[in-house]
């Protein structure tokens, strides 16, 4: 889409595959229900700068998308995006410094991380023996015990 500069009106209405999608420093101009009901659309990137000129959004332009979706712009416009370009989307603008990726399965060296939505994450496998190795984890003291946040959400501590 590099050479994008003008979404007309339903230009991508009910295309329930696209999942992201950058717009660049040229866009201009996004009509009414551009991406309307993209139901699966959760990541929006704006390429603009610091330097950007001006840009038109219509309030209705993501209209039943993900409930789930997150705009990203540089971190210097995320005011100007909520306040002038689409304060209809203020609540899902954030900067593109905290930009992140939804990663669903993780492995390091014989050790998985896997889980569900929704579910704790739980971590499997082996060390070898004689291997260095470090685990850290999350814990707080109370009522004179050491109590691991793996043994509170597993249940294994009970008051």
């Amino acid at each position: 889409m590099s050479g994008v500069t003008n979404i007309s009106n339903s230009a991508f209405e009910n295309c329930s595959s696209l999942r992201r999608i950058t717009f660049p420093e040229k866009l201009a101009y996004m009509d009414s229900n551009a991406f309307k009901n993209c139901t699966s659309l959760e990541i929006v990137k704006f390429e603009k700068t610091s330097s950007a000129s001006n840009l038109y959004v219509a309030s209705d332009a993501f209209e039943q998308c993900s409930p789930s979706l997150v705009i990203y712009v540089d971190s210097s416009l995320v005011d100007k995006f909520k306040e002038k370009y689409m304060p209809a989307y203020a609540d899902k603008i954030m900067s593109d410094e905290f930009e992140t990726e939804v990663i669903d399965n993780v492995e390091i060296v014989n050790t998985v991380l896997s889980y569900n939505v929704g579910d704790k994450p739980v971590f499997t496998g082996t060390v070898p023996d004689g291997a260095p190795y470090c685990i850290e984890y999350e814990g707080w003291e109370g009522g004179g015990e050491f109590i691991s946040s793996s043994d509170y959400w597993n249940s294994a501590y009970v008051e």
